[in-house]
């Protein structure tokens, strides 16, 4: 039996298995390529993003003073608008008041 597999040719896979590896690197090298790739469109979009949020937050802010100035605003007109008719309702009150005296006047049975 010796001699029969000493009549095999002996054939070396090493051929095969370099360019096998050779494929498999160059493939990995790619995917890492294109990884590499893609995080950095990611992270720029991921920039864009956050800048874009905090320009938001900054216009939120500003809406939520000028809402406040306006709240502000309309408690003092609103607070005018009560003093104004109390002053109203003061001299209705002192108008009656003084009817009844400018009837009662002399000279005015004229």
């Amino acid at each position: 039996m010796a001699s029969a597999d000493a009549q095999l040719p002996i054939t070396s896979p090493a051929p095969d298995r370099a360019a096998d590896s050779r494929s498999e690197l160059d493939r990995l090298e790619r995917a890492v390529r294109e990884l590499i790739a893609v995080q950095r469109t990611l992270r720029a979009e991921n920039g864009r993003l956050r800048a874009s949020l905090e320009e938001s937050r900054r216009e939120q802010q500003a809406r939520t003073a000028v809402v406040r100035g306006l709240e502000e605003r309309l408690g003092a007109e609103r607070q005018l608008r009560h003093d104004a008719l109390k002053r109203v309702d003061e001299l209705i009150s002192m108008l009656e008041q003084l009817d009844p005296q400018v009837a009662a006047a002399p000279g005015r049975g004229r």
